[in-house]
Parts: structure tokens; sequence; C-alpha cells
């Protein structure tokens, strides 16, 4: 981070410099030839008299008789008045050559460079700073921050610094999240893949069970297959690459058959699903993409929701209110303040559900889903227990 400038510093000051220096010089060259004319001494110049010369006065005492005539010739003049100065030839040019204003154009220059080596320290500096701090992030130094600078006023140079911090920080943030899928999905690949082991071994000590032990390896790869599925749908998600999601889609009629396949699954335990819906909400999407996202939220709801109790689903469509909400509550237990938020991350399993089959990743999906549909889902407590999930969409 304490390198030197380097060409960028040397380009803007020399840029800077330069363009001063022709401003200083333009302007003492502009005093030298329209500025005031200087004080000239008294050797440049030369004195000449009037062209008729100074005649005697009268004596004083004479008093011209009555009739008498005038001297002849004209009156006459002091010694030294009626002169005037002329210039030499050549004496303007030298004038200016002498006049040029050398100290100011100094000064001038000195100050020009003093301004052009601030301001190209201030161009510079910031763009040397995030040179050096993203050669440090591509090393893996993730935990870099500039923080802010010293300035009361940051300009856009300044303001890069939080620019830098943000996305490190996102950056970091991604590294961390795909470091700790990788792991869960190693965990969750784990247990199958050793059950499948479990049972290859035991058919082959005890062959009569081998119709038992298929049945087993099926539901094992069954499970790998639909865990495959999920973090393909989710890594799509996030890369938002299922292109353009503007079909039209009536979200009403949607909910409407997930809602009747749920109160089927529910039967078994005496749960029942009320639907609160109009007959018709028009959006924009892909259908496939939010039925999943809402079934996986109505099947957490069906887990945790004890028996006998009620799943509600509510709907509404887009208005001047808001975008169109799907809300989805039970009557289960609920969770921790801290975890309604954690519950959308992949892999965070709070508390098994009715089959524990699940593997942490719907209500990630969800999200992402409401993400890629302009909207966003988020989880709460009931005030008279259970939880409530709202998804929002676009129209």
């Amino acid at each position: 981070m304490g390198q030197p400038m380097g060409r960028m510093f040397r380009k803007f000051f020399l840029a800077f410099f330069l363009a001063q220096v022709m401003t200083v010089l333009g302007v003492g060259f502009m005093i030298w030839i329209v500025g005031p004319e200087p004080h000239l001494p008294e050797p440049d110049l030369e004195w000449h008299d009037d062209e008729f010369p100074p005649l005697p006065r009268a004596p004083e005492t004479a008093t011209p008789g009555i009739g008498a005539a005038a001297p002849a010739g004209p009156p006459a003049a002091a010694p030294g008045l009626h002169r005037h100065r002329q210039r030499s030839p050549g004496h303007w040019l030298e004038s200016r050559r002498h006049g040029y204003p050398f100290l100011p154009v100094g000064i001038g220059l000195l100050a020009s460079a003093l301004f052009a080596f601030l301001l190209a320290r201030h161009f510079a500096g910031p763009i040397l700073l995030l040179r050096n701090a993203f050669a440090e992030l591509g090393r893996g130094n993730l935990k870099l921050r500039l923080g802010q600078g010293a300035s009361r006023h940051p300009d856009e140079l300044e303001s890069l610094r939080g620019d830098f911090d943000a996305s490190a920080t996102r950056l970091e943030a991604l590294m961390e999240g795909q470091r700790r899928l990788l792991h869960d999905v190693s965990h969750e690949v784990r247990s199958p893949v050793a059950r499948l082991q479990l049972a290859l071994d035991l058919m082959r000590q005890q062959p009569q069970r081998a119709e038992e032990l298929l049945g087993r390896m099926e539901r094992e790869v069954s499970r790998i297959d639909h865990l495959v599925e999920e973090l393909l749908t989710l890594s799509r998600l996030e890369a938002r690459a299922y292109g353009a999601l503007d079909q039209p889609v009536d979200l009403a009629e949607l909910i409407h058959a997930i809602a009747e396949d749920a109160g089927f699954e529910g039967e078994a335990r005496a749960i029942k699903v009320q639907l609160e819906s109009p007959q018709h909400i028009p959006v924009r999407g892909l259908a496939e993409l939010l039925h999943r996202a809402i079934e996986n939220v109505v099947r957490n709801a069906l887990g945790h929701s004890p028996d006998g109790a009620t799943v509600r689903i509510q709907a509404t469509p887009a208005g001047p209110e808001g975008p169109a909400r799907v809300v989805i509550e039970d009557e289960g237990a609920g969770v921790a303040s801290d975890d309604l938020e954690r519950m959308f991350q992949p892999f965070k399993r709070l508390h098994a559900g009715a089959d524990g089959d699940g593997h942490g990743l719907g209500l990630a999906i969800t999200r992402e889903a409401m993400v890629a549909h302009g909207g966003w889902a988020f989880a709460e407590n009931r005030a008279h227990g259970g939880l409530r999930v709202v998804l929002e969409m676009g129209a």
C-alpha cells in the first residue's frame, strides 16, 4: 500500500503543470505587450528648444513714446521654455524588452508546480490505492477494507473506497457461501452414499436379503437425485439462468392446485388447508418456478403443524397498496427471532419436519424464485403461535 507514485502521477503532474506553464507564459507575454509603459530614465530622452531663439528684453526704463515703432521680430521667450522631448529610434522595443515581468512569471511558475503536484496527487492517489487494493484482493486477501478517507467532503474518487469495501464484503460473503455450500453438499451426500455402501456389503454377506436391500438402495439413490436437482435449481436461480420470466400466469389457479394437493396430504394427520383467494390473480413469470416456490413453503407448513391443525393460504393481487402476495400460516411452534432470516439460507434446517427427508434447500429456492420475479420472501412469528411466511412478487 505504501508504494511511491507511479506513471499515472507523473502524467497527471506533467499535464497540469504544462497547462499552467502555458497560461503563465501567455499572461506574462500579454503584460509585456500591452501593459503600461515603464518609467524611462533621463538619459534616454533628447530635449529640443523651439525654433525661434529667445530675444533680449527691452530695458524696463525705456517707455516707448506715442507713435514709436514696435520692435521687429517675435516676442522674447525665456530660456528653457517651449521645449519638447523626442524618443530615439527603436526605443519602444528596447523598453519592452527590458520591462518583461520575469519575477511575476517565475512566482507563477512555482505556484503552478505546487498546484500541479497537489492536483496530480489528489487524482492519482486514490487510483493507486485502489490498484494496490485490487491486487491484494486478487491474492486472496478478502478481509482487506479501505475504510473512509480523511476528507470531510468526499468526492467521487474518495467514494470509491466505500464502493470497494462493499464489493469486497459481497465477494467475501459469496466465497464463504460457496465454501459452506461445498461443505454442506459433501455432508448431505456422504450419508446416503455411506448407506448405499452398507447395503452393498450386506447384500454380499446376506444374498437372501437382496430384494429388501435393493429397495433401500433405490431410496438412497432417489434422495441423492433429489438433492442434485435442488442444487441445480438453486444454482440456476442464483445465476439468473432461467431467462426472461415474463409468461402470463394465473397465480390464483396455481395456488388452488397447491392447496388441493396439500389438503390431500394433510388428511392422514387431520390437517386442514384453508384457502382465501380471488378467482384470478394475473402475474408474469414462470409457472413451474412459482409452483415450486410456493409448494415448498406449504409443505414446510404441513410438516411443522401439529395433528388437527389448520394451514391457511391467503393470496392477494397486486394493487396500489403493493405487489401480489401469498401468505402461508401454520400453527406450529414457530422459530426463534434470530432464525427468521437464517431459515432462508441453504442447508439451514432449524428442526426436522414430519418426514425429515428435506435437505434445507426449499426455502432458499423459494426466496431466490421470488427475487427472480421482482419480489422477496420473509418470515415472522404469529402473535398466537405458529409461523407466517410472506411471498411477494411483481405483477
